[in-house]
């Protein structure tokens, strides 16, 4: 279960939310989970490099809108 105290996985979830509809916290949680090894409540701005190179991958699997995948990674980095 994600800690409502995690403004920063929340925020990324928001933002993916926009271009994956419902299923991106699930797919923001597998991500975290596989790729940074650890649960998404501990996820920290230091791990968003890492993240948005597996989201890049991830997305890109998922659709073939690369000007889409962009945005949504400039916007998840401007949150650092």
């Amino acid at each position: 279960m994600i800690s409502t105290m995690n403004v920063l996985h929340n925020s990324i979830a928001d933002v993916l939310t926009e271009y994956l509809g419902p299923t991106a916290e699930r797919f923001l949680d597998r991500q975290i989970n596989f790729h940074l090894s650890k649960p998404p409540d501990e996820l920290q701005k230091a791990d968003i490099p890492v993240l948005v190179n597996w989201l890049k991958i991830s997305m890109g699997i998922l659709t073939e809108n690369k000007g889409a995948i962009a945005e949504c990674i400039r916007r998840i980095e401007a949150l650092e």
